[in-house]
């Protein structure tokens, strides 16, 4: 296998928990690659997912006008998991403004609506607007 190959699987939710499965198989018959798990739109739970084998974990909200709600607790699942097996995720964006916890907080606290939260999330500058992601562990040798 080339060393730069990525492949990857949608895994959005507990209702497609096997689909990494397939990456597994394909490394145990292809040999290394890159392995990766999108976890989006987060819009259910998440938290029976097995990121065994994984390389890394995108997480996301869903975007567009008619985007659904991504429940806060759902993106926690899958970052915990992904955390806890030592694996590096990246949260791809929150989708609509108003699943930005950033966002929320300002609305909390200004009264603004969620464009305008959002705007000034951004304009506190772009750190604001993202999650830390896991670092895989350096191996001592």
């Amino acid at each position: 296998m080339p060393a730069n190959l990525w492949l990857g699987v949608s895994a959005e939710d507990n209702r497609v928990k096997g689909r990494p499965n397939i990456l597994r198989r394909l490394k145990d018959r292809l040999g290394e690659f890159t392995a990766f798990v999108s976890v989006e739109p987060i819009v259910a739970p998440c938290d029976e997912l097995d990121f065994t084998g994984i390389d890394w974990v995108l997480t996301g909200g869903e975007s567009g006008p008619r985007a659904r709600v991504m429940p806060f607790e759902y993106l926690e699942q899958a970052n915990e998991k992904a955390i806890a097996a030592g694996i590096p995720l990246h949260l791809k964006q929150y989708g609509r403004p108003r699943n930005n916890p950033v966002v929320q907080q300002l609305m909390q606290r200004t009264g603004l609506g969620p464009s305008e939260a959002f705007k000034a999330a951004v304009a506190e500058g772009p750190t604001s607007l993202r999650m830390k992601r896991a670092v895989r562990p350096t191996k001592a040798g």
